[in-house]
């Protein structure tokens, strides 16, 4: 069984990829969300009990939450990377709780991706925040560089939006519904 899940993991959350590859596709968490639903079915393994199933489904879950969580903390100044993962994070937390057949024994997986959708989401505002440090002081000074500052800023602003976009709106849901993450 752990190579089984293990092999699994690895194959269904690639982390050595390359997001801008797979850029605004949540296709790993959907992919696992598939398998989950599978492994919790009588389909997978029908000598199992219902109790031996959830057990296995469950470490599962928990190794690829942690196994996503730490390439959040190991790639904390990789904005593609973070925006890659926390819309993966989201997406699959999303799925556990809101699967009324294993979301009572993933609670633990669940809150490891709570975790880390909170730890890429800041990791995401320092980002930005130093960008934008970095540009926004010579923007505000009255000299004839201002144009250049002025595109400076702008690019960060398009290259923030652009990121934003690739995540599909995993940072309006967090922004509305905090409480719920």
């Amino acid at each position: 069984m752990a190579f089984e899940s293990a092999r699994f993991a690895q194959i269904a959350f690639p982390t050595n990829c390359f997001p801008c590859v797979a850029r605004g596709a949540i296709i790993s968490s959907s992919l696992f969300n598939l398998h989950s639903r599978y492994r919790a079915s009588t389909h997978y393994r029908p000598d199992l009990t219902p109790t031996e199933r959830a057990q296995r489904l469950s470490v599962l879950l928990e190794q690829v939450a942690a196994q996503i969580q730490q390439v959040v903390v190991d790639r904390p100044g990789e904005a593609e990377s973070l925006t890659f993962w926390m819309a993966n994070a989201s997406e699959l937390l999303h799925f556990l709780k809101a699967d009324r057949h294993i979301s009572a024994f993933t609670l633990d997986a669940q809150d490891i991706l709570a975790e880390t959708v909170h730890a890429s989401f800041n990791n995401m505002i320092s980002l930005v925040e130093s960008e934008l440090s970095a540009s926004m002081p010579s923007f505000w000074l009255d000299s004839d560089d201002n144009e250049n500052a002025s595109a400076a800023v702008s690019q960060n602003f398009f290259s923030i939006s652009h990121e934003a976009q690739s995540c599909r709106g995993v940072f309006f849901y967090i922004a509305k519904n905090p409480n719920k993450m």
